[in-house]
Parts: structure tokens; sequence; C-alpha cells
């Protein structure tokens, strides 16, 4: 609720349901019918402000190019380092870029589909090669003063999409190996409360990391 986000919403709810189907079941039904549907509401405006088509479109994007190295992925850190999500608005296309110059061109096109050709001119003189903090500060207040912008995806905002574009379907499945175990000790050996409490907590950081 602070943090204005869905996510989080259901993640809590889903903890907490967690924790009473195994604690106490008529506390269990009481959640789900009524903090159920107060997240129901929550969801359903939340969708209106909210981030939700942005995130599909650039996680798609993410996957796209996670495909082409789908076994072991493009490396741990590259999300980022080597390779860049970049964001343009208010059209919010997407692209992956891996240089200063093919970010400028992606800008530019954004600028050049708006008819702003002073600003695309104003780009075409930074040079890619010296692109930092200040001059790219200075580019995105021109860009706001005209109602346009750039964002990263960085990180992706998704750990198992994460994990796919770096690692691959080995690290995918190194997590899902990782999380199955847990899960399994905790049916088998996890009666007690403080395991119960953690688990439920384990339930709500695994719902957050989608």
């Amino acid at each position: 609720f602070f943090s204005k986000s869905t996510f989080s919403a259901i993640a809590g709810l889903i903890s907490a349901l967690f924790y009473f189907w195994f604690k106490k079941r008529i506390i269990f039904w009481a959640i789900l019918i009524f903090c159920g549907a107060g997240v129901t509401y929550y969801i359903s405006k939340d969708m209106k402000h909210g981030q939700f088509n942005r995130r599909l479109s650039a996680w798609q994007l993410i996957i796209k190019q996670g495909v082409q190295n789908q076994f072991f992925g493009h490396g741990v850190g590259t999300n980022g380092a080597k390779y860049a999500f970049v964001e343009v608005s208010p059209s919010l296309k997407n692209k992956m870029v891996v240089n200063n110059k093919q970010l400028l061109d992606f800008v530019a096109s954004e600028a050049l589909s708006r008819g702003e050709n002073d600003l695309v001119g104003l780009i075409a003189q930074l040079p890619p090669d010296q692109l930092n903090s200040n001059n790219t500060a200075v580019l995105k207040s021109e860009l706001q003063k005209r109602g346009m912008d750039f964002q990263f995806w960085e990180p992706a905002h998704n750990e198992f999409i994460q994990v796919f574009f770096e690692m691959g379907m080995v690290g995918v499945f190194i997590i899902g190996g990782y999380l199955f175990d847990l899960f399994r000790m905790f049916f088998l050996f996890g009666g007690d409360h403080i395991t119960l409490a953690l688990m439920s907590s384990v339930v709500g950081i695994v719902i957050i990391s989608f």
C-alpha cells in the first residue's frame, strides 16, 4: 500500500493466506474474502495509472533478446553494463542498444517522428564517445521541455526474466530448483511456527520478484 505497488499488495495478501492456511484456516477464509476484495479494488485503480503495459512491453523485448542465447544467457551483469534496454516517451517504444550512438539514434528517431527537427540537430551534435552524465542531463532537460524523455529498464523489474537474459535456461533451472527444494523441505519438515513465518516471507519475496 505505501509503496503504491500492485505486486506488493498481492505479495502481502498471498503471504498472509499462506501463513494462515497452515496456522488457522478460518482466518485464511476471512482474509481471502475481505482483504482479497480490497486488493482487487486496489488493482483495478492502480491499472489506470500503473506501468502494466510498459513493463509487459519491456519484458517482451528482454525475453526476445534473451532467446538468442537461451541456454547460458548473455552473461551475469550484462543487463545495464553491456546491453541497455531503452524506452522513449511519449510513444513508449523500446529498444536494446549496445552503445551510445544507438541510444542517440533511437532518441533522435522519436524526436523526428514528432517533428522536433531542432532537437534532432541538437542530438546530432552530441559526440557518442563523449556522452556522460552532464550532457545526458542536458539532453533529458531539452526532451522534457517538449514532453519527451527516455529511460533505461535497468534492472528488468522481473528477477526471473533478468536471470533468463543473463544466465539463460541454466540460471532459471538453478533458481527454480532452489525454490522447489525449499518448498519440498518445508512440506517435509517445516511444522513449527518460525519456519512457517519464514516460508510465508519467501512466498512474498518470490511474488515480488515477478
